[in-house]
């Protein structure tokens, strides 16, 4: 089997266990994908989209996860970057944070002082600081301890200001 292969049979697998997950849980929804190897994305839509909702998108993150643990283990070949949304919802989150983040450097910026960010989880964490990441002159600590932490944006000591 050729790489190529392997990859759509563990696509395959993917939408077939995602699919006996819905069914076997009585829930209306169907599965739209987006496919561009390595990157998978699958979105839940449908009259019971919310039920992946609890926990502030908790459960997505934990069913992308579980497939990505599922794809591994019978495909160990294939290294797929596998998304579960449900309705949009978590792209609509990473928006949000990315503008969030943004927002943060902006205020950094105009008032030379460090901007502190709200607790987040280790996955929303990761999403503000890749969006900072390229801002040569802003920086990023996480803060604290636990698994909800507090982000410090700051601008580099030194550094001009990009406004």
């Amino acid at each position: 089997m050729t790489q190529s292969e392997h990859a759509q049979a563990a696509v395959d697998l993917l939408l077939e266990s995602l699919n006996t997950f819905t069914q076997g849980h009585d829930l209306d929804v169907r599965l739209e994908s987006d496919i561009d190897l390595p990157s998978v994305y699958v979105n839940f839509v449908g009259e019971d989209e919310d039920y992946f909702y609890k926990n502030y998108g908790e459960s997505l993150r934990d069913l992308s996860f579980l497939m990505m643990t599922l794809v591994e283990k019978k495909f160990p070949e294939v290294e797929l970057e596998i998304k579960v949304d449900s309705g949009g919802y978590l792209a609509a989150k990473e928006a949000e944070l990315r503008g969030m983040a943004e927002s943060a450097a902006a205020r950094a910026r105009d008032t030379q002082n460090q901007v502190l960010l709200n607790p987040l989880n280790p996955y929303e964490r990761r999403l503000v600081h890749m969006a900072l990441q390229n801002h040569e002159d802003i920086e990023t600590e996480s803060l604290g301890e636990g698994h909800l932490k507090r982000i410090a944006v700051r601008v580099i000591a030194g550094e001009p200001s990009q406004a």
